[in-house]
Formats: C-alpha cells, structure tokens, sequence
C-alpha cells in the first residue's frame, strides 16, 4: 500500500511474477535439444556390459548454458533440461525417483555440498 503527502490511499498496481524472456525461452528449449542429444551420445558412449557411461557430455551442455546465460535465466534452462532428461533416462528402466535424483544431483549438487560445508562449519 502507498499513501500519498495527504495521507491518502494510492492504489498502487499489483505486480504479477516476470514471465521469462523470449531468448530465455529460446536458450532453454535449444539446450534442452543439446541436453538430449548429448545423453544419446553418452549412452552410446557406454563400455558394455556396465551400464555405466564414461563420458556424461549433458553435464558440461547444461554448466556451459548455465554460465553463459544471465542468472535470471537459470531456472528457465533447468525447466528445459528436465524434459530431455527425463526422456533419456526414464526409457532405461530407472526409477522416476532416482532420476530426477541423478538430475537435482547433476545439475545442482556440487552447490549443494558446498552450502552444507559452509553450514556445518
């Protein structure tokens, strides 16, 4: 509420929440194109029979999109890498759990380890 030199009730305009930009938008949908193209490549990457892949190239598309977009941005391009995400791993026979675990873990966990350090010091 805002009150005016008379002390009067201005009606101020209620502010909805900032829709993203549309080269958010754009930078999120073609990192998660990249995401997902590179998932294909790492799981073809696998040394068989492990199921483990040696190289996880989405890792470095995801913190690559993350450093060069604006901070503003982020949360827009992790919605677009969930997506691919989800439609690399779910297929494997991965429980959802453990892969949007790996995803939290992947794209913000090193974050999250430093915090926790920080705290428990």
């Amino acid at each position: 509420m805002t009150y005016s030199s008379d002390n009067t009730l201005i009606d101020t305009p209620v502010r909805s929440p900032a829709l993203p930009d549309h080269r958010a938008i754009r930078a999120a949908l073609l990192v998660g194109l990249a995401y997902y193209l590179g998932a294909k490549l790492g799981f073809e990457l696998t040394l068989r029979p492990s199921p483990i892949s040696t190289l996880w190239p989405p890792n470095s598309i995801l913190l690559a999109a993350l450093l060069l977009t604006p901070l503003q941005w982020w949360w827009v391009i992790l919605l677009g890498a969930l997506p691919a995400h989800l439609a690399v791993e779910l297929p494997s026979g991965f429980p959802p759990q453990l892969v949007m675990g790996w995803f939290v873990r992947r794209s913000v966990g090193k974050d999250l380890d430093r915090l926790a350090k920080l705290v428990t010091r």
